[in-house]
């Protein structure tokens, strides 16, 4: 297995926005799983019952 480390913000409708990758296996797969993190819906972060939008940092394993 590959781990692909991105930085990602998801906003309040759970859209990732600003896909950053950190820490790729190789160029081509680092740009294979943001295309994929982009297409990502994500419960939205709360605080006091209101979407807040966060910053995130995610692990993808890859099995190649």
């Amino acid at each position: 297995d590959s781990v692909v480390v991105l930085q990602l913000k998801v906003d309040e409708q759970g859209l990732p926005e600003d896909v950053q990758v950190v820490k790729p296996v190789n160029p081509e797969l680092g740009a294979k799983v943001a295309e994929a993190v982009n297409k990502f819906r994500f419960s939205p972060a709360t605080l006091d019952n209101q979407a807040v939008p966060i910053n995130l940092t995610l692990k993808v394993s890859v099995q190649q």
